[in-house]
């Protein structure tokens, strides 16, 4: 095994390039094991519950581990997130569309319950339902997803 401190040093490019040079999987995992954090930070946020914030990034690394030599990756920490919120926002489209607006306004735009209220006319009791419900539908989503391509 290698030693993971001498890649400690190494850029993501120049461990991507060593990966495209060995096809040794011991250095795309070293690269996912980078961003695990920042990804459950951002699967946490959206998603409120830790195991399936866990789910979310393996199937982000699942999709990570599937595509890398499909396409050229300059910068894999943007790339990685991308592939995070690709599957989060493809998740929000099809919940419905009053969850889809107040998980939006309230997650992505950080808008208040009152200044999403004063956008979109619901009352404070709906909007806290339709996040609440929201969020729960996301979870199933991404759980779904997850199961459907770990089989």
């Amino acid at each position: 095994m290698k030693s993971k401190d001498l890649y400690k040093q190494l850029s993501d490019k120049e461990i991507l390039d060593r990966y495209r040079q060995s096809n040794d999987r011991e250095l795309l995992g070293i690269l996912l094991q980078r961003y695990t954090i920042l990804l459950l930070g951002v699967c946490l946020k959206y998603l409120k519950n830790e195991e399936e914030a866990k789910d979310a990034v393996q199937q982000v690394f699942s999709k990570v581990i599937s595509e890398i030599d499909k396409y050229p990756v300059d910068h894999f920490k943007s790339w990685i997130k991308e592939s995070l919120l690709d599957l989060l926002e493809g998740a929000i489209k099809e919940i419905q569309p009053n969850q889809q607006q107040c998980i939006s306004l309230f997650y992505i735009q950080k808008k208040s319950y009152r200044q999403i209220s004063e956008e979109t006319g619901f009352s404070l009791m709906q909007i806290k339902s339709f996040i609440q419900n929201g969020k729960r539908n996301l979870r199933l989503l991404i759980t779904k997803k997850w199961n459907k391509n770990a089989s």
